[in-house]
C-alpha cells in the first residue's frame, strides 16, 4: 500500500498535513461541545420542551460523532505514516 519511491520528507509532509487535520476538526469538536453545554444548560433553564432547542442539540450530536469518526480517521492515518516513517528510515532512506 505504500508507496515505495516516497521519501521521508513526503511522508513528513503528508503528517503535518493530517496533523493540521486533527488539529482542525479538534477545535471543531470543542465549538461543538462548547454549543452542546450552553443548550443544555438552557434547556434546563426552560419551564417547557421547546421542540427547537431538542433539534439543534440532535444536530449538534451528530455533528459532534462525525468529527469524533474523522479524528479517529486521521489518528489512524497518522500511525500508518508513523509506521511509513520508521520503516523509512530504519531501511536507511530519505
Amino acid at each position: 500500500m505504500n508507496d515505495q519511491r516516497r521519501t521521508v520528507q513526503d511522508i513528513l509532509m503528508e503528517r503535518l498535513e493530517t496533523i493540521q487535520g486533527i488539529s482542525e476538526i479538534t477545535a471543531e469538536h470543542l465549538r461543538l461541545t462548547q454549543k452542546q453545554s450552553g443548550m443544555q444548560v438552557l434547556d434546563m433553564s426552560e419551564d417547557e420542551d421547546d421542540p427547537g432547542v431538542a433539534r439543534e442539540m440532535g444536530r449538534t450530536e451528530g455533528a459532534l460523532e462525525t468529527c469524533e469518526e474523522k479524528i479517529d480517521a486521521l489518528e489512524r492515518r497518522l500511525a500508518e505514516l508513523d509506521e511509513e516513517l520508521e520503516a523509512k528510515v530504519e531501511g536507511g532512506e530519505t
